[in-house]
């Protein structure tokens, strides 16, 4: 879930949003209709996805992360390059010509960025190291094979180890 908000916030960064109006009022019409809006709307069905996926990505934060530490790792990298990615996200979208788009998509970055933070930070501070934990508890492989303890475990109380 935090790969596809890092991606849709990506996407949003990598796209050139300036633009230059020339020519006539007729023109400008024809190119706000044809090239602005599209770009336009392009931010607003980005930041839907991220809102969407973040909201996914609460929903997860209770439950166990399965996998290795390679997974983990990538979870994350995925936290970091979302929390890189809103500011990235934010500059592309100061290239727009419309003062009022800029403001208004700002504001909407902005919003979903104070969504996510608390979302983000509970990955980091707390699914993330429960997962490493639950990883460190299980069996050893010798002990799943037979192979046993490596040492005499003595039960509180028992000072023989019996």
């Amino acid at each position: 879930m935090v790969i596809r908000v890092a991606d849709a916030l990506q996407a949003i960064a990598a796209r050139n949003l300036h633009t230059e109006l020339a020519g006539t009022a007729k023109v400008h019409r024809e190119f706000k209709a044809t090239v602005e809006v599209p770009l336009y709307t392009f931010v607003e069905g980005r930041l839907a996805d991220v809102r969407a996926a973040i909201d996914a990505t609460a929903l997860l934060i209770r439950d166990p992360l399965d996998g290795r530490e390679a997974d983990l790792e990538r979870v994350a990298a995925a936290s970091q390059a979302v929390t890189g990615g809103f500011a990235a996200a934010t500059a592309a979208v100061r290239a727009l010509r419309s003062e009022f788009q800029r403001t208004r998509l700002t504001a909407e970055i902005r919003a979903v960025e104070t969504h996510a933070a608390p979302i983000l930070h509970a990955i980091a501070t707390r699914t993330l190291p429960a997962a490493r934990f639950r990883d460190a508890l299980d069996a050893p492989e010798a002990a799943l094979r037979g192979g046993g303890l490596p040492h005499r475990i003595t039960p509180p109380g028992n000072r023989r180890g019996v």
